[in-house]
C-alpha cells in the first residue's frame, strides 16, 4: 500500500517501518499539530495524504522509551477505532 511494513490491531493499522522511520497512525486532528515539527513528515505528500498518519524520524526514536511514547499514542486512537 506505501512501501512499508505495517502491523494492524483489531483489523486497523497501527504503526509500521517506513525506511528508517516509524509510520504511526494517530487522531486525525492531532496531524496538523505534528506536521512541521522537527523530524515528523506527513505518511504521504499531497494530494495523497491521509491525515493521520505520520512518519517519524529515526532521529527521534533513539531510545526505547521514546518509542514506546509513539507506540503508546498509536494503540490509544486504535481503541478508539474499536466498532468503527
Amino acid at each position: 500500500m506505501f512501501g512499508g511494513v505495517c502491523f494492524f490491531v483489531r483489523g486497523h493499522i497501527a504503526v509500521g517501518v517506513f525506511g528508517d522511520g516509524m509510520m504511526v497512525r494517530l487522531a486525525p486532528h492531532r496531524h496538523a499539530d505534528l506536521i512541521g515539527q522537527s523530524g515528523i513528515t506527513p505518511l504521504a505528500s499531497l494530494p495523497n495524504r491521509m491525515r493521520g498518519f505520520v512518519v517519524i524520524d529515526e532521529s527521534l526514536l533513539d531510545d526505547d522509551d521514546a518509542i514506546e511514547e509513539w507506540l503508546d499514542q498509536a494503540f490509544a486512537f486504535n481503541r478508539e477505532l474499536e466498532g468503527r
